[in-house]
């Protein structure tokens, strides 16, 4: 009998202002009372899914999309590292800023172009590797974090240049939207696309 694994990847949903400039204030930016109402309605629209892992950013938006998505205690939502961080230890968004400054959210086939987009790929690439043990098999995981990494994340885990990798490629994930890959064993069996919450 196959082995059944799935991976829902989910922007952040809407966040407070940053209070300054600085990295720090940036990676410690709380979700809005918007973005608790995405999250919410999020939760709703996945239905029940009860997830074996959850993993985030160390975002503060991120970890707490993750926690109110899977409705699970803070405790349990597996901090990732590679999702935030680059491995010179600078954060990911200042790395991509001077992308972000020029295409804001474009999808991230426009970011490869870049002549610094080779970075995006890079960095998912040792994130995926990493992932590997987390022991995803089987399980169903919740995965959120910076929108543009997890897009390239999901590239990584579909294969290059599948009929999967071009539509995430092509694809710009609005607040607290995202896909969801499915396997059985090793093979992509289907990718659901999950909207961006229009809530007020």
């Amino acid at each position: 009998m196959a082995i059944k694994s799935s991976i829902t990847l989910l922007r952040h949903a809407n966040a407070l202002p940053a209070r300054d400039d600085s990295p720090s204030a940036d990676l410690c930016r709380s979700l809005s009372p918007k973005g608790l109402r995405q999250t919410d309605r999020r939760r709703v629209l996945l239905g029940e899914r009860p997830y074996g892992l959850a993993i985030s950013s160390p975002a503060t938006r991120a970890y707490e999309t993750a926690q109110n998505v899977a409705a699970i205690e803070p405790t349990a939502v597996t901090i990732f590292p590679s999702l935030y961080w680059l491995n010179d230890g600078k954060a990911f968004k200042e790395a991509v800023e001077l992308m972000f400054d020029e295409l804001q959210y474009k999808p991230l086939a426009e970011y490869r172009k870049h002549r610094l987009g080779y970075m995006l790929d890079d960095q998912a690439r040792q994130a995926w590797m990493r992932m590997q043990s987390l022991n995803l098999r089987g399980k169903k995981t919740l995965l959120v974090g910076h929108a543009i990494l997890a897009n390239a994340l999901g590239c990584q885990m579909v294969g290059t240049l599948t009929k999967e990798w071009a539509y995430l490629s092509e694809t710009a994930f609005d607040e607290c939207s995202g896909v969801t890959i499915h396997w059985e064993d090793s093979e992509v069996v289907k990718v659901d696309r999950h909207e961006g919450m229009n809530v007020e």
